[in-house]
């Protein structure tokens, strides 16, 4: 988590926007990374300062993935060929019609109850060779894609905890305004709130087979000393 000021951007704009992966530059054990932000961030000067405030950070390589839609519904698995996927990091959007370009966003469902026939959400799973397949909604459980609209899917490869307690941040993208204006030299300063941590290697197969019951016997609720234990191993997978 860092605390990014943009200085005297010429013109002083009315407002900046940081969009979602900006990069940002680290260097660990003459190692290089790039950590990058998962939203958007549009501010406004405050007595003429452009700060970006408790901007959220993750670390990884930028990937994308695009599939066609050619049979919908769940049992239409849309693989991504990439191992060390930061989750948490992707984005997923679905062009909304063969005809129509604009997009729709789809997120992650984790809880099927509140599910409609009109949720734009998606779903996700490991397959048997280890990598990440996502699929959508058969029209009862989420909104059932139509056939030929483009899937987009935008996420991190992580490195995992090689780059936990990085702190020092060298700013390497563009910022501009909301007409899309990015013409403006200037020069930024980053101050870290909170290092870098929580990077870990893909959970093994034993620590599956331990954690799994004890993770879907809690059905998020904590009631008892083992319930609490698990909701937060699963919110925090660092801990052990």
């Amino acid at each position: 988590t860092v605390n990014l000021t943009v200085n005297n951007p010429t013109g002083f704009p009315n407002n900046l926007t940081l969009e979602r992966y900006t990069p940002l530059a680290t260097k660990i054990n003459n190692s290089s990374f790039t950590f990058y932000n998962l939203e958007p961030i549009t501010i406004q000067p405050s007595a003429g300062v452009y700060r970006f405030p408790n901007v959220i950070l993750k670390e990884g390589v930028l990937a994308e993935y695009s599939f066609g839609v050619v049979a919908p519904g769940p049992d239409e698995k849309y693989i991504i060929q990439s191992t060390n996927i930061d989750i948490t990091s992707m984005l997923v959007t679905v062009q909304v019609s063969a005809t129509d370009a604009s997009i729709t966003t789809y997120t992650l469902s984790t809880d099927i109850s509140g599910l409609t026939d009109a949720s734009t959400n998606y779903f996700i799973e490991e397959n048997t060779q280890g990598l990440y397949q996502i699929f959508f909604g058969d029209g009862v459980l989420g909104k059932k894609l139509d056939n030929g609209q483009k899937i987009e899917i935008s996420y991190l490869i992580t490195n995992g905890p090689e780059t936990n307690g990085a702190k020092d941040f060298t700013f390497s993208g563009i910022v501009k305004d909301t007409s899309g204006n990015t013409n403006y030299p200037f020069t930024t300063s980053i101050t870290s709130t909170v290092a870098a941590n929580g990077g870990n290697d893909i959970e093994n197969i034993n620590s599956i087979k331990y954690n799994a019951p004890k993770y879907f016997g809690t059905q998020d609720r904590a009631v008892t000393a083992g319930d609490y234990a698990s909701i937060v191993r699963n919110i925090y997978p660092a801990i052990s």
